[in-house]
């Protein structure tokens, strides 16, 4: 008999009954209710579902994509088994991230023949990596998992795994060392590529984080023969050993992270030849540079005002955001003359393109730009009058929350989720009587929630979720009455 939930009816449709359980083990609260049904969904019908997707003649269900940017749909059961997702036998891609699912990841998901794509990431997702996905072989290409609460070690038998050229494996809670065989992720989709030396075209694991976890050890001199290699994010973690003189063979390597661990010894001299590499962050280790890394470490000239108060806010907030340079191109003293700033990338100017009313660095959930730096203070903000939104999630932003950002009495949308952000809340906020949102999820905020933020009238979308927080709720919310 088939895993389903109680009192479950089978339709007949194999397709149509693996979506109907799949919403029965991620769905306990009816929030998919009216989306996906079991009358709608006959004939083929779940093809035209929100969140499915088929191939052309509409009949295979190839992605089931619950993945919304506005979080629309918030999913709060569990994964279900793979022999319930047999029935999909044309499924290629499932994408469930930003939800509150919980549980284990099972092992028999290897044994969906077409699946090439698993998106779970900002879940509470725990248990251990499944071993058995060495399993998926040659299948697949991109799988992501970052930030929940995954324990136990890297399985040495993911080595199998030759077509990988994604794996995210951030914010969770993995210990044990880098497997040295990994150095053969991705390595049939390198091979069949040919040599061609563009990382675009070419095969190859491309991507590998496995920061902020509990990882030990050294780290591998095999890892050196990730030839496709271009970004590699090791940061906040316990690994120690010096730079392997071998990671000069990764040709394509763009963006290496590994600070705060306990690296020691020199920087390879090897690693000034890495043509590609832009930014090598190791700060909060005891490595030596023998001179200084040209795209990281080189000072910072002294800033010299403009006659321009908001170019001037700009270009300062930039100086705090961007420590390595992500956004020299897009954000610079040139391109922002003549009020040119309201054509940069990441900036919304008003109708009449005259004052600066958002900065939106959020780039989606793909990593287009990363950002390593601290918030700007109010002191340099205020010099945009007109500033109602602050958009700045998923990077690498360290620090506290400025407390004189009270003087930005015009904000109404505060965005800052899924960044480092350490200390408490700062109870000078509730001055900030336009602001109606407020999300500092996924960070290391401590300390008590201000009583004093029962002010904030006009809050309807507060998120202070998966922090570590303590105390008691304040008894005085009554301020906040558009909550819904």
């Amino acid at each position: 008999m088939p895993w389903a939930p109680p009192g479950f009816v089978f339709t007949g449709d194999a397709q149509l009954d693996a979506l109907l359980q799949l919403k029965a083990a991620l769905d306990p609260t009816g929030v998919l209710d009216g989306v996906w049904e079991r009358d709608s969904g006959r004939q083929y019908g779940f093809c035209r579902w929100r969140h499915v997707e088929c191939d052309a003649p509409g009949r295979l269900v190839t992605a089931v994509n619950l993945t919304t940017d506005d979080y629309e749909v918030m999913l709060s059961g569990v994964l279900p088994p793979g022999s319930v997702l047999r029935g999909l036998t044309g499924l290629q891609k499932i994408d469930i991230r930003y939800h509150y699912l919980s549980g284990p990841l099972w092992d028999d998901w290897w044994s969906l023949p077409r699946l090439q794509v698993i998106r779970l990431d900002n879940n509470a997702l725990t248990g251990t990596l499944p071993a058995a996905w060495s399993n998926f072989g040659s299948n697949l290409r991109v799988l992501t998992l970052w930030h929940n609460s995954l324990t136990g070690s890297l399985p040495p038998s993911w080595s199998a795994l030759t077509s990988l050229n994604h794996l995210d494996l951030s914010f969770n809670a993995l210990i044990g060392t880098l497997p040295a065989a990994w150095s053969s992720l991705g390595s049939s989709s390198s091979s069949s590529s040919g040599s061609s030396s563009s990382s675009s075209s070419a095969g190859g694991l491309q991507q590998l984080w496995l920061d902020v976890n509990q990882l030990t050890g050294t780290l591998p001199a095999s890892w050196g023969g990730f030839g496709a290699l271009e970004v590699l994010f090791l940061s906040e973690n316990k690994l120690t050993g010096t730079l392997p003189e071998a990671w000069a063979d990764m040709r394509q390597l763009r963006e290496l992270w590994a600070e705060y661990n306990s690296l020691s010894g020199s920087l390879p001299e090897a690693y000034y030849k890495l043509g590609k590499l832009q930014k090598l962050v190791l700060n909060n280790n005891s490595l030596r540079v023998p001179k200084p890394w040209p795209a990281v470490l080189k000072p910072k000239p002294r800033f010299v005002p403009t006659g321009d108060p908001q170019l001037n806010a700009l270009l300062l907030a930039k100086e705090a955001l961007d420590e390595t340079g992500a956004l020299d191109r897009e954000w610079n003293r040139k391109k922002g003359s003549r009020r040119g700033y309201c054509k940069w990338k990441y900036v919304v100017c008003d109708a009449s393109q005259q004052y600066v009313q958002k900065l939106n660095l959020t780039t989606g959930l793909y990593y287009v730009m990363v950002l390593a730096g601290s918030l700007p203070s109010g002191a340099v903000l205020k010099g945009l009058p007109a500033l109602r939104e602050i958009d700045i999630r998923m990077h690498y932003i360290q620090g506290t929350i400025p407390t004189d950002w009270s003087l930005l009495t015009r904000l109404q949308v505060i965005r800052l989720d899924a960044n480092h952000l350490h200390g408490s809340l700062p109870a000078s906020i509730v001055a900030l009587s336009r602001l109606s949102v407020l999300t500092l999820s996924d960070n290391a905020l401590t300390g008590p929630l201000p009583p004093a933020w029962g002010g904030l009238r006009a809050m309807a979308h507060l998120d202070l979720s998966f922090n570590k927080f303590t105390g008691m709720l304040p008894p005085s919310r009554s301020g906040m009455s558009h909550i819904k």
